[in-house]
């Protein structure tokens, strides 16, 4: 498990450097997020970019799942949220108004720990969904068989791995399943955290991470670049169409094309099941959410918050290809953007 997780962590360890370079003169504003885990190895990467180049802002982000980020912008005590799942209309009126703005996309991956099978393994959606209500139970049953003609499938439990905190990744995962499942739908349901048929959990990516490669005969769902980097092994698909596909930037740039075009308002969208051939079925944009006014906290930490949101939203994109996600097309930059200049404070526009 160390040298997967550790390969794993790298990717922070540059930003992390940087980051207490800029502290030892950041002493100026201070501003904080919390949320998403799935974003946490970029948001490093831009929090250290962004201290370096302006030295009088600390940033501060908990990854603590997408769950405790929305709570936290309810509750006023976070500047921003990052959260892989959009806020419920519920959760908008408790939080007094928000903006959602999408700033990166990643698929969502079924990884698994099977040494003894060297070749790639495929899955449709009632397969997936029928392992987490407990009906499939070993690897080597006739319906997974029957997807992967040739592989030698070992008599062996399907050990299921969930995330244990409230979390966008596990939104997006039971939107995904709710579509192709009437049986998880109805029994289920679509949430940040749900009642879980089968399986144990573990807190944020790199905790189902960390369960699945300790556990041979591991299944579960991590967001793309935590398995990359990790070097687990995924498993292709069987999109809406049929086709087998593979999880990768040029798939989720393909589903991202065929819901642009039907994209709300709000920006309120995830990249659940569309139709294409090239289309990877599990994914979604991971979003920056702000109140809509940002009186409750003062000017200058208001103002310090646009102009990082910026910064991502502009500059801060082209470091998302190097992490393994995939950065804003131009039309969905130039919504996002335009969603960005409806911030204010106590009523007043914000410059940045």
């Amino acid at each position: 498990m160390f040298s997967r997780i550790g390969k794993l962590l790298k990717v922070a360890v540059p930003a992390l450097a940087l980051a207490v370079v800029g502290g030892n003169i950041a002493r100026g504003v201070e501003i904080s997020g919390a949320g998403s885990t799935f974003v946490y190895p970029i948001m490093l990467k831009w929090m250290a970019l962004y201290e370096k180049s302006h030295p009088n802002v600390k940033i501060d982000y908990e990854a603590i799942g997408s769950g405790g980020g929305i709570q936290g912008l309810i509750n006023k005590t976070i500047n921003f949220c990052g959260s892989d799942a959009y806020m419920s209309k519920s959760q908008m009126q408790q939080a007094g108004g928000v903006l959602h703005m999408p700033e990166v996309a990643g698929p969502e991956v079924m990884s698994y720990n099977l040494p003894m099978v060297h070749q790639q393994l495929v899955f449709d959606g009632k397969i997936i969904a029928d392992i987490y209500l407990g009906r499939i139970t070993k690897w080597n049953d006739p319906r997974i068989e029957k997807l992967n003609p040739g592989v030698k499938l070992p008599n062996l439990h399907i050990l299921v791995a969930h995330r244990s905190d409230g979390s966008g990744t596990t939104f997006i995962f039971t939107g995904y399943l709710c579509k192709v499942s009437p049986s998880w739908k109805t029994q289920v349901g679509q949430a940040t955290s749900v009642n879980w048929p089968v399986g144990r959990g573990g807190k944020g990516n790199p905790g189902v991470a960390a369960l699945i490669d300790k556990t041979k005969g591991g299944l579960g769902y991590l967001e793309y670049a935590y398995a990359i980097q990790g070097h687990f092994p995924v498993a292709k698909l069987i999109n809406k169409d049929g086709d087998k596909v593979q999880p990768s930037i040029a798939s989720v740039i393909a589903a991202q094309k065929a819901v642009v075009a039907n994209l709300p308002a709000d920006l309120r969208i995830h990249i659940i099941n569309p139709s294409g051939a090239k289309s990877y079925p599990i994914s979604g944009f991971t979003y920056l959410i702000l109140a809509k006014d940002l009186g409750y906290m003062s000017h200058a930490k208001a103002e310090a918050t646009v102009k990082f949101i910026h910064w991502i939203l502009t500059k801060g994109q082209s470091y998302a290809k190097e992490l393994d996600y995939i950065r804003l097309g131009p039309a969905m930059q130039k919504k996002v953007l335009a969603n960005l200049a409806k911030v204010r404070w106590k009523g007043e526009k914000l410059s940045y």
